[in-house]
């Protein structure tokens, strides 16, 4: 089994699509220019590419959109190291 670390910072790079240099204190503006999250997106399309492998694959993650809520969906096996106090807005 191989053990691996998950976490998503589901506003990574919100601002990059509408031209504001990354997610560093421009979200309100970035999503109002209309910028949408794609992290989960991009983590999704990654970790599909693990699926043949689920069976073999322990991973640590942060829970709910940072990670936990993915490898759910997914069906890979995980465990909640870390849980947010609140869902990051």
């Amino acid at each position: 089994m191989l053990n691996l670390g998950l976490v998503i910072n589901p506003w990574a790079g919100i601002g990059g699509a509408v031209a504001l240099k990354g997610s560093d204190n421009v979200r309100e503006q970035a999503l109002a220019m209309g910028a949408v999250p794609r992290a989960n997106e991009r983590a999704r399309t990654a970790l599909e590419k693990l699926l043949p492998w689920r069976e073999h694959l322990f991973f640590h993650c942060a829970g709910g959109a940072m990670g936990g809520e993915l490898l759910q969906e997914l069906g890979f096996p995980h465990q909640v190291i870390y849980q947010p106090a609140t869902e990051p807005k």
